[in-house]
């Protein structure tokens, strides 16, 4: 998977957890997650969780569920 800047990805785990990210020009940063039938935990300053290239390299070994998301999504799903 080939991850764009400055877009915003939803990424799925198998238990039915996702957690939402934002890409800048280098870095992927954690903005919100959720656990199960936890409410949406949002941060309110982004978490670097790493370099575009280790999280696309991730996501290639492991076959996650990745999806683009719009910014327009993403406000939904923080109200």
């Amino acid at each position: 998977m080939k991850i764009k800047v400055r877009t915003y990805y939803k990424q799925w785990y198998s238990n039915g957890s996702y957690v939402i990210l934002y890409t800048g020009t280098k870095c992927a940063y954690l903005i919100a997650y959720k656990r199960g039938n936890q409410p949406l935990v949002k941060y309110d300053k982004k978490i670097k969780e790493a370099t575009i290239k280790f999280w696309e390299e991730f996501i290639n070994t492991y076959s996650y569920n990745v999806k683009e998301i719009s910014k327009g999504d993403v406000f939904l799903e923080m109200l």
